[in-house]
């Protein structure tokens, strides 16, 4: 039976289930396992994000999962950037890949980028990477230009997303504090999918993201309702069924319970383009419409670092430039509430 819950309920049970109160993982893989997908556009504030979710809260072992192999960075969802497990990114790119090259495909023939030209560029960057090599995004671009191909305009980001998008290429390790691009062939692990990779996917979500709906989901990954549908009471199966405003989400029943603890009340920050705000297409439990415009300017699509006071965004913040100083807080309205007065805040890894 469903139950009727409020918007700053909601967003307790969301810090509980995001692992930012309470329960931290063990390991940066661990994060993305739980997460699933991880939006990593701005690659330094994802770093940030996933150290927070772990119990060092170490961005350099964040570095060393890239470096490892078990994490990568690609474009499997959402039109952008995510860090996933390099054991799921096939899988997963398996159920996307063709709506994302439908999505890009006209913008690639008003670049004047034709089907014969994407698979001379395919070809020469797999001679590129072959034998373990690894290139930034500038080698790579350079390399090209060096062979002829032209990179100008959005040319080279176009052709980059569609290696990506095909698994020939993924973001793994890291020089010089640059990630870089390697072979998927070479890099990614053998790993075979899961059984049903919709149920599982949208299992997963609802798991680390609720309580969340299915239109969530559903605007999280692009897949269709006809592809979700007929496996949804089997993805369902055991949570717990909520409503806000009318509409039916779901979450684990320790997340209900973990977020009903002081815990979630905790103010706390976040990076910028945290999960907390960017897995939801409804994103009004944890952020108030009327400062909306405060955390994404103009609407900009540029999410910047937030204050949570019992779940909900109250501000924003920023790092000092002496690592000994605290976070510089810009606070939506005053004045704050007495938990948030007695707090002491601190970035949320380093």
């Amino acid at each position: 039976m469903s139950r009727a819950v409020t918007h700053q309920q909601v967003a307790r049970m969301r810090l509980a289930a995001q692992c930012l109160v309470g329960r931290s993982l063990a390991t940066p893989e661990d994060v993305v396992r739980h997460l699933t997908c991880t939006q990593s556009q701005d690659w330094r504030a994802c770093r940030v994000a996933l150290a927070a979710r772990t119990t060092a809260r170490s961005v350099q072992a964040v570095d060393a999962a890239y470096d490892a192999g078990r994490i990568v960075r690609s474009w499997p969802v959402r039109g952008t950037l995510h860090t996933v497990l390099a054991a799921d990114l096939r899988w997963m790119l398996a159920l996307t890949a063709d709506r994302i090259r439908a999505q890009y495909a006209t913008r690639l023939a008003g670049l004047g980028v034709d089907a014969p030209q994407l698979v001379a560029v395919r070809e020469l960057t797999r001679e590129l990477l072959r034998g373990g090599a690894a290139l930034t995004r500038r080698e790579l671009l350079d390399m090209w230009t060096a062979a002829g191909v032209d990179v100008s305009g959005q040319r080279g980001a176009h052709l980059v997303v569609d290696l990506l998008v095909d698994t020939i290429i993924c973001l793994g390790p890291i020089r010089d504090g640059v990630q870089q691009f390697v072979l998927c062939d070479e890099w990614l692990p053998a790993a075979q999918p899961p059984p049903d990779p919709v149920a599982t996917w949208a299992r997963r979500h609802l798991v680390s993201h609720g309580p969340a709906a299915r239109a969530d989901f559903l605007w999280w990954t692009k897949l269709l309702v006809r592809e979700v549908a007929p496996v949804w009471e089997q993805i369902v199966d055991g949570l717990d069924e909520l409503t806000l405003d009318g509409v039916t989400l779901y979450a684990t029943p320790e997340v209900v319970e973990a977020g009903m603890s002081r815990a979630t009340l905790t103010p706390i920050l976040t990076a910028a383009f945290d999960e907390i705000l960017l897995g939801y297409a409804d994103r009004s439990a944890t952020l108030p419409p009327a400062f909306a415009d405060h955390i994404v300017p103009g609407g900009n699509g540029v999410f910047r670092p937030v204050v949570l006071d019992g779940g909900r965004a109250v501000g924003t913040w920023s790092a000092p430039k002496d690592p000994r100083e605290p976070p510089r807080v810009e606070l939506f309205e005053h004045p704050p509430s007495r938990r948030l007065s007695a707090a002491r805040l601190m970035v949320p890894a380093r």
